[in-house]
């Protein structure tokens, strides 16, 4: 059997069964580090019969570059940040395989899944539906990604915002210097709007200014280049992924610079987050509230407009909206359970489905000409769910 084809199948499977029974684990309630071994298991077991993919092997690839004495952006291209090329080596220790590399993802996981749960915005069982749902299992188990890491850092600064913790602004400074190249960034830097985070803007400023000295002094930092092992690269800018509207509009031979994309998408995210900063000084205002807001508006932005949102992207759009749907000002959920696990569905395989086209040589089918339906079908799920969310800000005080 097709290698591909085993992940594929068996996230059809998990998902059909969240389809059939969408609340099918909501009465398992496992904790936080049963939940952890039970998926380094699976991770175990999966990378043994597979190997490991491709972009977790590339941050390996890396990591043994740095260890070797190597700085990254300026001995060998990277589309991430400098704080990231060392975070992932660090958590790789020099093993001959990515495997505590991995570990560490899933570290981040459970400490997401723990925080939340102590901050009582989430219940076990919930936690367990989120973490075997097929969008979680595909991009933990069977395509490791980092983007666990950055449901880590919602859950911390979530945490430290309910709590008025002075180490918002710590926290804020490791997220900026791990992510700063990435557009996902952009979702943290929001919070900034919302109250007056004198120190906050500073620190964001100061940030700024170091990577501008770096780039001054020789450093690529933003060369949007994966430098592989073989001396090869892959040019991030020039992927279009699907599931947005870009790439909807350069299947009909419509296609933009990847410069006016990125100006297209940062433009409605300021625009976004000033209009909730706008409205920050409404009677009882939560900024907790404010925050996952933000963050969902903030995301789906990027998953409609970013010609770069890959199906992990949705991780975070999932995580921010299952706490979401705890808030007040929600009052009950815009999606149906049984909906929205066939939205997750197809998210989850939306990669692999585009993958299985091109190498087969499927794009003048009919299968192809369904599966472009299909992205425009997503592309109109997320602006509804945007303004779904978009409408409840404007008729709802929160807090």
């Amino acid at each position: 059997m097709e290698s591909a084809l085993i992940p594929y199948l068996s996230l059809i499977l998990i998902g059909l069964i969240f389809i059939w029974r969408p609340t099918f684990l909501s009465s398992v309630n496992l904790p936080i580090w049963a939940l952890l071994l039970i998926k380094a298991l699976l991770l175990f077991t999966i990378t043994s019969i597979l190997g490991w993919p491709y972009d977790i092997q590339g941050y390996f690839d890396h990591s043994k570059l740095i260890w070797q004495g190597d700085v990254p952006m300026k001995d060998f291209n990277s589309p991430y940040s400098i704080g990231f090329e060392y975070l992932m080596s660090f958590i790789s220790f020099n093993y001959h395989s990515p495997l505590f590399m991995g570990l560490f993802l899933l570290l981040f996981e459970a400490l997401a899944y723990l925080i939340i749960l102590r901050n009582n915005l989430l219940t076990k069982s919930e936690i367990v539906g989120l973490a075997f749902n097929p969008l979680f299992i595909h991009f933990s188990i069977f395509d490791i990604q980092d983007e666990f890491i950055i449901l880590f850092f919602f859950a911390w600064y979530a945490y430290l915002l309910t709590h008025n913790c002075k180490l918002i602004y710590w926290t804020l400074v490791s997220i900026l210097f791990i992510f700063f190249t990435k557009v996902l960034s952009i979702l943290f830097i929001a919070p900034l709007f919302y109250k007056n985070h004198k120190r906050g803007f500073l620190t964001l400023f100061t940030i700024v200014g170091i990577y501008f000295i770096l780039y001054l002094s020789g450093f690529r930092i933003f060369s949007f280049e994966f430098e592989k092992k073989d001396g090869g690269s892959d040019l991030i800018w020039d992927i279009y992924s699907a599931g947005n509207i870009l790439w909807i509009m350069k299947g009909l031979g419509i296609i933009f610079k990847p410069i006016y994309g990125m100006l297209l998408t940062v433009s409605i995210l300021v625009l976004v987050n000033l209009y909730l900063a706008f409205n920050r000084f409404r009677d009882n205002f939560n900024y907790l509230e404010y925050y996952i807001i933000g963050l969902l508006l903030n995301t789906l932005t990027m998953l409609i407009f970013y010609k770069m949102t890959f199906p992990y992207n949705y991780l975070i759009l999932l995580f921010v909206y299952t706490v979401a749907q705890k808030l007040s000002i929600f009052q009950g959920r815009i999606i149906s359970k049984r909906l929205f696990a066939i939205y997750t569905l197809i998210i989850s395989i939306n990669h692999q489905s585009e993958y299985l086209i091109l190498k087969y040589g499927m794009v003048q089918t009919p299968l192809y000409f369904i599966f472009y339906l299909i992205q425009i079908m997503i592309v109109i799920f997320n602006v509804y769910l945007f303004l779904q969310v978009f409408r409840r800000i404007s008729s709802s005080k929160l807090g």
